[in-house]
């Protein structure tokens, strides 16, 4: 017997859940099919939203449009699965010297999430001996949680498939798709850095980029905000904090290593004086685009095929800006930005 739905997603990471949240507010059919792939990045990112570039102490691009969004979206998908998953968090940046305390002081009469420059502060535990400068409106998604209640949600829908997703299975016919026993009319292909592997568009300019990062014990410590100096510290609950991350380029190979250990514990160290403990060092790769944008569209020669990709480091702020255009594009064939729509990389 076939089962008939408007889209299939492939993928529940956080592309793939965002965008079937946005499919279900519309009351669009859809299922998801996912093999719940251990090195996806969302199951072990931080999910910090940090609206400030620090290399260069400017705003994030398109932030003032990103986060109302973000902040709407995922109310509401805290509502529908009862579940806090969205936090409000300052990040304190830790300066490494003068200059780049002098770079702040500019830059914060131009960018209004650059907070006031903290001196001479005490933080137990903390060398900020060069002061700090605080970033509003930041925080985190406690991403894992997000993903693992939305997929308890959509398996009880009966809106998720839980198995390996196979190109072989698609038969491709003018107004429709055939998968297995699903009719559909369009697939969209949200799997991370998968894309790689993916025929239809595994020759868009995907970077697989490994990233590492540490959960910590602190005994008798604790913080209201994420600390920055090289690395981040997160304060999770009960002492615990997330820190991280490594970056290495062009890998797809997902293990944890010694040197992304100790590179995320030299870099710690020359801030946290606390005692501390390893309780999980883990590893993913995160789908980042040459350019830094995502990656959205249809196929160049099959127009029921989509990607929704690409989402990067900062994909907590992008992923309901751009789902809700991916969901446009679809339904309503609006046109998508040219900073996005993956058209750019076609010759």
């Amino acid at each position: 017997m076939s089962i008939a739905t408007s889209y299939i997603i492939v993928g529940q990471g956080l592309a793939g859940t965002t965008l079937a949240w946005s499919l279900y507010k519309e009351k669009i059919p859809f299922v998801i099919i996912d093999n719940h792939h251990q090195h996806c990045a969302s199951k072990v990112a931080a999910g910090l939203y940090n609206p400030v570039v620090f290399k260069r102490m400017v705003k994030s691009w398109m932030v003032d449009d990103l986060l109302p969004v973000a902040d709407d979206f995922y109310a509401y998908c805290e509502e529908i699965l009862e579940t806090k998953f969205w936090h409000k968090l300052p990040i304190k940046k830790i300066f490494v010297n003068e200059e780049e305390k002098n770079l702040w002081r500019k830059k914060s009469a131009e960018n209004l999430y650059l907070g006031a420059i903290e001196e001479d502060v005490a933080i137990n535990e903390i060398d900020s001996k060069e002061g700090l400068g605080e970033v509003n409106n930041a925080g985190w998604l406690d991403l894992p949680l997000f993903l693992e209640k939305s997929k308890k949600f959509f398996l009880g829908k009966k809106l998720l498939l839980q198995q390996q997703f196979n190109y072989d299975d698609i038969v491709l016919s003018e107004n429709q798709i055939s998968y297995k026993d699903i009719i559909t009319n369009a697939i969209v292909f949200c799997e991370g850095f998968q894309m790689l592997y993916n025929p239809y568009f595994s020759k868009l300019p995907l970077i697989p980029t490994k990233g590492e990062v540490l959960t910590l014990e602190v005994k008798n410590f604790s913080l209201e905000c994420t600390l920055n100096k090289g690395v981040f510290l997160l304060p999770l609950k009960n002492n615990t904090f997330k820190c991280g991350a490594t970056y290495e380029w062009h890998t797809t190979k997902a293990d944890i290593t010694l040197n992304g250990k100790k590179e995320i514990e030299d870099k710690l160290q020359k801030f946290l004086k606390a005692d501390y403990s390893i309780l999980h060092h883990e590893s993913g790769i995160r789908p980042t685009v040459v350019d830094r944008r995502p990656l959205l569209g249809s196929h160049p020669q099959y127009n029921n095929i989509f990607v929704f990709n690409g989402l990067g480091t900062k994909g907590v702020m992008l992923a309901p800006f751009f789902a809700e255009h991916m969901k446009n594009y679809l339904l309503n064939k609006a046109k998508l930005s040219e900073d996005v729509d993956i058209k750019r990389f076609f010759n």
